[in-house]
């Protein structure tokens, strides 16, 4: 049986944890303990997000059940899910055979993760409380995370189609004198930024953001734990669902269409294909994601 100390010290890598949040450095802690249960089972990475895939699968079909104990047995699944996505990188990094498909795969999960979470949100709530507004709402609940995504994911596509147009001769790279201004246009706006103000402007971002973010699970929660104390001792009849698929479905498509404009006007695609292959010194990860 491999220790897990041998595990931690190959797995554990310093530059992951230093550029992690606060939450994904418990996540990351918690998962070397299953790591090392996954490597001395033999289990490959690819099976991990698998696994990873089924049990969001599982947890949807609990989030739609109208009790509250299923809800919250369907909201631990998810809350489960950032561990078992820590695990399939450490496994694949302990056995050296990180692949391509495996982050594709990996990625892809993120997607299920969304889609089943706020699905089964949305039936169980339209299943004892069917309105037309709450359908609609429920509807740009759905895309609502998946739009977020696809922005990200459309913007490196985007980068990636312009770079083989450029390598196959159809298109000319982009000049270094517009590289430049763009570069310069954005540090210009970043010196104009008081850093206390960049401060209050992420809280409020994660504020607004948390129960259609990846903070998604941990909302989810939160609520529903407040939720089965205040039936118990409190008031049996509240129901925290419905006006979180309203905020959501409210807020949720405002919040894309702002995002997309940003990305527009801070010229983030010509920005990451310059940082990538104009001038790769210009990237400071993992600040620069570019979307």
């Amino acid at each position: 049986m491999i220790p897990i100390n041998q595990i931690k010290k190959v797995c554990q890598n310093p530059a992951t944890y230093s550029s992690a949040g606060f939450i994904d450095r418990i996540h990351l802690r918690m998962s070397i303990y299953f790591t090392w249960v996954f490597v001395n089972m033999g289990i490959s990475a690819n099976k991990i997000t698998i696994l990873s895939g089924i049990l969001c699968l599982i947890g949807g079909v609990l989030l739609a059940s109208e009790s509250i104990i299923l809800f919250f047995i369907g909201v631990l699944c998810f809350n489960f899910f950032p561990v078992l996505d820590c695990c399939d990188g450490h496994v694949a990094r302990y056995n050296n055979n990180s692949t391509m498909y495996g982050r594709f795969l990996d990625w892809y999960m993120v997607f299920i993760l969304d889609a089943t979470m706020f699905v089964g949100l949305s039936i169980g709530v339209l299943s004892y409380n069917f309105s037309k507004l709450l359908f609609i709402c429920s509807l740009f609940t759905v895309l609502t995370p998946l739009l977020i995504k696809s922005v990200l994911t459309g913007g490196w596509t985007a980068i990636c189609w312009e770079r083989l147009d450029v390598l196959s001769g159809k298109k000319l790279p982009f000049l270094n004198d517009k590289a430049k201004a763009i570069d310069q246009s954005n540090e210009l706006t970043k010196s104009n930024t008081i850093p206390w103000q960049n401060r209050i402007k992420t809280f409020i971002n994660i504020i607004i953001t948390a129960s259609f973010s990846s903070l998604a699970p941990i909302v989810l929660f939160v609520l529903s734990l407040f939720q089965i104390l205040i039936n118990k001792y409190f008031m049996s009849n509240i129901d925290f669902r419905p006006y979180l698929i309203y905020y959501i479905g409210l807020i949720g498509p405002i919040y894309c269409l702002l995002l997309l404009r940003k990305r527009f006007v801070e010229n983030s695609f010509e920005d990451g294909y310059t940082r990538l292959f104009d001038n790769p010194k210009l990237i400071q990860l993992p600040r620069h994601y570019f979307f």
